[in-house]
Parts: C-alpha cells; sequence; structure tokens
C-alpha cells in the first residue's frame, strides 16, 4: 500500500511540474528583461532612443510603443503625420526605415539606408503593422513625395 501512496504522489508531482510549465506561458506573452529596439528620429541630428521592452506585449503596435515611451506622436488616415518634434510638411511626410527583414519594402521604389553598421530599408508595412522585434532599428525619418 506504501508503494501505491508513492507512486501516486510522484504523478501528482510530475502532473503540478508540467501544470506549472503550462501556466508560465506569460514569458511568450511578453518581451522579457534585457529585450530593446532602437528607435531613431531623423531630426538634423538624429536623435536615437534605447525603448526598453521589457513586460510589453509581443503584440505591441509602433503607435502604442510610442505612448508607453511617452513619445508624441499624430496619425492621419493611418499615416505618422508627427513623431515628437519631426511634423514635415507637403511635400514632405514622414518616411519609416527598418532592419526587420519581413518588413522591408519589395517594391521597385524600396529605399535603403545605413544607420551605424545596419543596412536598413524603407519599410513596406505601415506604422501600426511594423514587427517590433529585440533587436530591431526603426528610422523615421522624411522624403518628398
Amino acid at each position: 500500500m506504501k508503494k501505491l501512496f508513492y507512486v501516486f504522489m510522484l504523478v501528482l508531482i510530475a502532473l503540478s511540474v508540467v501544470a506549472l510549465a503550462a501556466c508560465d506561458n506569460n514569458s511568450d506573452e511578453t518581451f522579457a528583461e534585457g529585450d530593446e529596439l532602437t528607435l531613431v528620429i531623423g531630426y538634423d541630428e538624429p536623435q536615437e532612443i534605447a525603448i526598453d521592452l521589457n513586460g510589453i506585449s509581443r503584440e505591441v503596435t509602433l503607435p502604442e510603443l510610442f505612448t508607453a515611451a511617452k513619445i508624441e506622436y499624430e496619425m492621419v488616415e493611418g499615416m505618422l503625420t508627427k513623431v515628437d518634434r519631426l511634423a514635415p510638411e507637403p511635400p514632405e511626410y514622414i518616411y519609416l526605415y527598418t532592419s526587420v527583414e519581413s518588413d522591408f519594402d519589395t517594391s521597385e521604389y524600396a529605399k535603403t539606408m545605413t544607420f551605424g553598421d545596419t543596412e536598413l530599408c524603407s519599410s513596406g508595412v505601415g506604422a501600426n503593422d511594423m514587427s517590433i522585434v529585440p533587436g530591431a532599428i526603426i528610422y523615421i525619418g522624411t522624403t518628398i513625395y
């Protein structure tokens, strides 16, 4: 009978460990300690901002990240029209570059630039759809249409 009790307890402990591991999937839903993204605002002297992603949802959008980092921005019909002090007047408009390959513009109009040692490509997606991943660089600049 004691042997059956010990087997039962071992099974119970094993199931508890599995249940605790299954409940710890929260780390898959938020960024971890040390995860950060570099945001660059392309003034005459570009301003580089390290954004700590720790604890932020992996589903965060770029505008939500601006809000979390207390960076003022404006959007009109899904397009960024102002980020911090960067507020171009037509014919200039805000243009996004990224180091995240899945967001690269693959059209014939794609542009590239280098920031530090990293080659960036114009974003093929809008601000609401950009991938927010640790180590990424997002450069917010202007261009003339």
